[in-house]
């Protein structure tokens, strides 16, 4: 059985996970659709998804840097705010106290404030520190997460020239996994499965079927 912190670890690397996959799973997948009903060449249309893919991973991956990065560093300071102050005015007072008692020239301990301050700075520093270095981590496992998700959405186009069947293959199992991906995220964000699972589902598959159709009776 985890323990609490190891718990939230794991939790973390699911919701990250199942966002990344899921998002740029749903982006290709109506992405083919809208290619697939032009209908291109099976050469151009698997360049067309590689690119899309290498947008997405690098997309997800930025956007998972930046929001993470702020979202830790608002944490850290949040949690700090109302205890700094009341920290620093102890640790100083512990310090002139222990000077006072060194018999320490007065001018001497009027100093200690600001060396305790100057800690204090430097201490931020390394947390901030620690901060860029966990929301790279979460950057990489949305872009390797990105990535997985627009295979899964490429790879039945890797093994038939039809590009009809292709996407078809590819919706269902796209779809399937996209789901399971969704009703992860849905629980690990307290959301309804029903609304984060079923809804958002049938939503890119409308939203497939639509811009496929719609294409289709632009070319007539």
């Amino acid at each position: 059985m985890l323990n609490p912190t190891s718990k939230i670890k794991y939790n973390s690397i699911l919701r990250d996970v199942s966002i990344g996959f899921s998002e740029s799973a749903s982006y290709l997948l109506v992405f083919a659709c809208a290619f697939v009903a032009s209908e291109p060449t099976h050469q151009s249309l698997l360049i067309a998804l590689l690119i899309g893919s290498l947008c997405l991973a690098i997309g997800s991956g930025l956007i998972g840097y930046l929001t993470a990065k702020n979202l830790i560093h608002l944490q850290q300071k949040g949690s700090h705010i109302l205890s700094d102050e009341n920290a620093m005015h102890v640790e100083v007072q512990k310090k002139k106290a222990f000077l006072r008692n060194l018999d320490m020239h007065e001018e001497i301990i009027e100093l200690t404030e600001q060396e305790v301050r100057l800690e204090s700075e430097e201490d931020a520093a390394l947390q901030f520190e620690d901060t860029k270095v966990e929301a790279g981590v979460i950057s990489l496992r949305m872009s390797f997460a990105s990535a997985l998700g627009s295979t899964i959405v490429m790879l039945p186009f890797l093994f038939t020239d039809n590009l009809l069947q292709g996407l078809s293959i590819s919706a269902a199992i796209s779809l399937s996994l996209i789901a399971i991906a969704l009703f992860i995220k849905s629980k690990l964000t307290e959301v309804s499965p029903i609304i984060g699972t079923l809804g958002n589902t049938l939503v890119i598959a409308i939203a497939g079927a639509c811009i496929y159709f719609l294409i289709r009776w632009i070319n007539m």
